[in-house]
């Protein structure tokens, strides 16, 4: 079992800190021998041992109590005031430093509430020393130069002083010499420690203390105030230490060369009281503009950090899209031969079955091309890249047109759509292409939701300022913990055999759209098992009710017949889609790359080119440029691709292309188109 369990390192800081105590101690008492400045004290002593402490450890106060035990005996004090005073320093050492690192104080002088707690614990930790002192001198009944009173108010102010100097320069001193300041830097704060140098020689070491009765020694403040602001703590140690020296020296120096050396003690007591309140203001002036600092700072690194975060997800956005772009793509191409197969199958069916079969499939995958789409507008919804081409329709006739899209999903159903709307049209600024699709999502949801054999009724009222169309059905309906969730995307309500569950981002997706038409959209429901209804609001800009329209459908079958030229690295695709368009009654032909296409094109003398836009060898929007720039090329381009974004529809058309069609692209679609060419 050893006595001790301190280390080779503690012991040194032990011995470090005894010399130190110890040469502090005999030096300002061989000052106080030679100039007599009682009761006034200046004693750095207990600044050293809080500050020992403090760096080191609590363990280390058997330093503290030897220093001062060895000092009181080489001075000549009793020997019950010497053991007094020497376990009263300790005592004050130990309660200080604990307090201090109770409150967490670590020695920077950058955060406002350890500053205060090192203040407060120097004014009145250091009671400790004159307390016990002042009862060992009356034990021992040693005389003392003035009233009990008189004699510790400077002893305390003394400690007071120490602590607040002596601790503060050697725990921001003692554990590192280098600076992590630039040239520029540490010139302006050795400047400023110069400056503080050469006012406090003018202000405490000659007589020039006032200019027509304006005292001088206000001067002082500017150098700290600079230091406070732009130097830190550091240096605002240093500064208070630099500044108390010239000051208790000069009042010394002054004092005693004007002949008054009796009232030293009292200037010396004056100057203590005014270096204290200056170290005071400006310890907690350091230290609110070192944590300003330090709150920009980090201000700053969070600002940096949330730029990088943000940067960080845009690409992460970026390549989420061009993921989703490409995956859309590659889906599409392999669908687009399965549906021209699809078109020929149906067309050239030997009986109704295989023909209703093949009706089927294409059902199928129209709802695959549409959950693509879907996928697609949600992802531009969220970007903000989703631009609406507003023009003025008839909302009358959009709503007839998305219910004969859903029309098979109603049939296969058995479900009875009513429809309640004016008989006038509805006239309305938006993009007709959205608004449909907004219709087409709630006729298909408020069919999937409603067991076959439900009605589905479609009503709209006009007023002044707005349309309301509302979708109610006699379905499954919500509970009001569903209705709050029902427009979030990837949102799905659990359903018994569903057949026709998709992703769960139709109802968010017309949230979206119906929002961007600056509109609003909400679900009601009386509860589980009674039905739904979906209400949408639309601003009314301009209400005009006009005499309803009588839309007349043009034929879309161009039985005139055009010369067709197909490109399309996808053997199947191009083939499949080349026999489908010559069942039509067109001439068509087709080519697998895109200098094929250049080539063929003068030959064929094509009057429409479907061209997929991911060729191999050159793209689809490179293959238009070249085909333009022939002044004997007249055709009318038509990009045939699986890219279907905004973006890519804006490239083809700035490439040549007259119409975009997305991948698989039905008979219907194809023929729409052709027979706009056909009309021209």
């Amino acid at each position: 079992m050893t006595l001790f369990s301190y280390s080779g390192r503690n012991l040194l800081q032990m011995v470090l800190l005894f010399l130190a105590y110890l040469l502090s101690a005999q030096i300002f008492s061989y000052l106080y021998a030679s100039i007599p400045t009682a009761p006034v004290l200046v004693w750095p002593s207990s600044g050293i041992a809080v500050a020992g402490l403090m760096l080191g450890s609590i363990g280390l106060w058997p330093a503290v109590f030897a220093g001062a035990l060895v000092h009181g005996i080489l001075y000549g004090s009793a020997l019950a005031t010497t053991i007094g005073i020497a376990a009263a320093s300790a005592l004050q050492a130990i309660v200080g430093a604990y307090v201090l690192k109770r409150f967490g104080f670590t020695n920077s002088f950058s955060r406002v509430p350890h500053t205060i707690a090192f203040i407060l614990t120097a004014i009145f930790v250091t009671f400790i020393v004159p307390s016990i002192g002042m009862l060992a001198a009356l034990i021992e009944s040693t005389p003392l130069p003035q009233s009990p009173l008189g004699v510790f108010i400077p002893w305390w102010i003394a400690q007071i002083l120490s602590v607040l100097i002596i601790t503060p320069l050697l725990v921001r001193w003692l554990p590192r010499f280098k600076f992590k300041r630039t040239r520029k830097e540490l010139f302006e704060a050795w400047l400023s420690i110069a400056s503080i140098a050469a006012v406090g020689f003018l202000l405490y070491w000659t007589p020039y203390h006032e200019i027509a009765d304006l005292p001088l020694v206000y001067i002082i403040l500017v150098p700290l105030l600079w230091i406070a602001l732009r130097i830190g703590p550091r240096f605002m140690t240093l500064a208070l230490f630099l500044n108390a020296i010239l000051a208790l020296g000069g009042t010394a120096y002054l004092t005693v060369s004007s002949g008054d050396s009796a009232l030293l003690g009292q200037a010396l007591l004056q100057t203590e009281i005014f270096v204290i309140m200056i170290s005071l203001i400006f310890l907690l002036l350091v230290t609110v503009a070192e944590e300003r600092k330090d709150t920009a700072n980090d201000l700053r690194k969070n600002v940096k950090r949330l730029e990088n975060a943000i940067e960080r997800i845009r690409k992460e956005d970026e390549a989420k899209s061009r993921f989703i772009a490409t995956l859309a793509h590659e889906l599409r191409n392999p669908l687009a031969p399965l549906m021209s197969s699809l078109e020929i199958l149906k067309l050239t069916s030997p009986d109704k079955q295989t023909e209703t079969l093949a009706q089927d499939m294409t059902s199928h995958l129209k709802t695959m091309r549409h959950l693509l789409n879907d996928l697609l507008d949600i992802s531009r919804i969220s970007r903000e890249k989703l631009l609406l081409q507003k023009e003025r329709v008839d909302l009358n006739a959009i709503i007839n047109r998305s219910a004969r899209t859903v029309e098979r999903l109603i049939s296969e159903h058995m479900h009875t759509l009513v429809f309640d709307l004016p008989d006038t049209a509805i006239m309305f600024e938006g993009d007709p292409v959205r608004l449909e699709q907004v219709f087409v999502n709630l006729f298909n949801n408020a069919a999937k939701y409603t067991e076959p054999g439900g009605t589905i009724t479609v009503s709209a009222e006009v007023s002044r300022e707005f349309v309301t169309i509302r979708v109610k059905d006699t379905g499954i309906g919500m509970s009001e913990d569903l209705l709050e969730h029902v427009f979030e995307a990837f949102f799905q309500i659990e359903q018994k055999n569903k057949l026709h569950a998709g992703l769960g981002i139709g109802l968010s997706l017309t949230k979206n759209l119906v929002e961007m038409h600056g509109g609003t959209i909400e679900a009601k429901s009386a509860g589980l098992g009674k039905g739904s209804e979906l209400i949408v609001r639309l601003p009314l800009t301009e209400s005009l009710l006009q005499p309803a329209r009588n839309e007349t459908r043009t034929d879309m079958h161009p039985n005139d017949g055009l010369r067709i030229l197909i490109v399309d690295d996808n053997r199947a695709a191009a083939d499949a889609l080349a026999k489908l368009l010559a069942l039509r009654g067109n001439v068509t032909e087709a080519v697998y790359m895109g200098d094929e296409a250049i080539e063929r094109a003068p030959k064929f003398c094509p009057q429409v080119v479907l061209l997929d836009i991911g060729l191999p060898n050159m793209d689809g929007y490179e293959v238009a440029k070249l085909l333009r720039k022939d002044q004997n090329f007249s055709a009318t381009l038509v990009a045939l691709t699986g890219y279907g974004q905004e973006s890519d529809i804006r490239k083809a058309t700035k490439a040549g292309f007259d119409h975009h069609l997305t991948k698989p692209a039905g008979l219907a679609e194809i023929e729409e188109v052709l027979g706009s060419i056909a009309r021209i």
